[in-house]
């Protein structure tokens, strides 16, 4: 990135000094004062990709480090609640349309002792021998494969020490705004 500004930056001076050996003092000093001012320049972009490459290693190993044991459960929550999520909206779409909940409709297959239409497995389905929806086993069963995954995890490495999740979040959060303001900074010196 900085090669084409101090090749410029050297090439300018070149050329400058090659017309004004035979100019007089007043634009040698004028040519001189451009080429510190392009130094200057030259210098803070070099410093703005400097930090910009800092706060990308930093961001880097933050993103590429692992978690915490107790913040891969919370993902683990996270993603087994997302799974089972379309099943209680299924179910709430069944009650509008098919629930009835009166005395008659219920005791009639209980007293014959037949099943119920209720969509158990798959919350569209009410009888016998549907198969179980995948977002109704994650429902069903959600807190109980925490807890079995949880238990299989014990026999994985885990870092004694790891920055939280929502400690991460932020940092990276704060260290994209300032990049972005770096290279809008960059940028406008290089215009």
């Amino acid at each position: 990135l900085n090669r084409p500004f101090a090749t410029m930056g050297s090439l300018v001076s070149r050329k400058l000094e090659t017309n004004v050996e035979h100019g007089d003092r007043e634009l040698n000093s004028l040519v001189r004062a451009v080429h510190q001012a392009a130094d200057v320049v030259i210098g803070k972009i070099q410093q703005a990709d400097r930090e910009i490459a800092q706060l990308e290693a930093e961001r880097s190993a933050l993103t590429e480090s692992p978690v915490s044991r107790a913040d891969f459960m919370e993902y683990v929550r996270a993603d087994i609640e997302r799974r089972g999520a379309p099943f209680k909206t299924r179910l709430k779409h069944w009650k509008g349309k098919w629930f009835q909940n009166t005395f008659a409709r219920l005791e009639q297959p209980h007293s014959a002792g037949i099943s119920q239409a209720f969509p158990y497995l798959n919350a569209e389905v009410p009888h016998g021998g549907a198969e179980m929806t995948p977002d109704a086993f994650y429902w069903f069963f959600g807190d109980l494969i925490v807890k079995r995954f949880s238990a299989a995890l014990d026999v994985l490495p885990w870092p004694e020490e790891s920055v939280p999740v929502k400690d991460r979040r932020a940092r990276i959060a704060a260290i994209d705004q300032q990049i972005s303001e770096l290279k809008e900074r960059r940028d406008a010196l290089a215009a």
